[in-house]
């Protein structure tokens, strides 16, 4: 009776650990700043193939997520699976709730946005996200606009261009510029 047992539960425990095999492939890829790689890993499989209690790396609450979130965006595009581009517009949502921008680039940015630009729910997402997108600003929090490079002046107008064109409201658009 317990052998009976211990093997009904073995076979139970398969579909999870390999949920759990692939959770951690992805989270390797993405660690090791494999972007692109990463996200055709994800798109050989249903979001159902991953543990549904595992957030997708970056993880949009972690300390990190300013550092891979953004080039993982800036990768997507129409031909993504929907489910992913889902899940990473969802994790920017979040991101956009925490209390400071952790970013340290804004070329990074400015190639997430333009991204967004292009995908089909991306103004979607930025009509309903922009209030809080404005509230973070743009820039790292301890720099000054004097003390930015000429390639972050150039981000920062490029992305204030891309959200205009996207619909951003004017004057969300003159908080996000100050």
């Amino acid at each position: 009776m317990l052998i009976t047992l211990v093997v009904l539960w073995g076979i139970m425990a398969i579909p999870a650990q390999i949920e759990q095999h692939r959770f951690v492939t992805h989270a390797a890829l993405v660690h090791k700043r494999n972007y692109s790689d990463a996200l055709n890993y994800l798109a050989q499989f249903e979001r159902r193939d991953f543990p549904p209690a595992r957030r997708l790396e970056p993880n949009p609450y972690e300390y990190r997520v300013w550092r891979d979130l953004p080039p993982t965006i800036g990768l997507l595009n129409s031909n993504t699976p929907p489910w992913i581009r889902h899940v990473y517009l969802s994790h920017l949502t979040a991101t956009l709730s925490h209390y400071f921008s952790g970013y340290d680039s804004l070329t990074n940015v400015s190639t997430m946005f333009s991204a967004l630009e292009q995908l089909p729910e991306g103004r979607e997402w930025l009509l309903t996200n922009q209030v809080a997108l404005a509230n973070r600003g743009l820039g790292p929090r301890d720099s000054s606009r004097e003390s930015m490079q000429t390639a972050e002046l150039s981000a920062r107008t490029n992305i204030l261009s891309t959200l205009r064109r996207m619909g951003m409201a004017e004057t969300n658009l003159t908080r996000l510029a100050e």
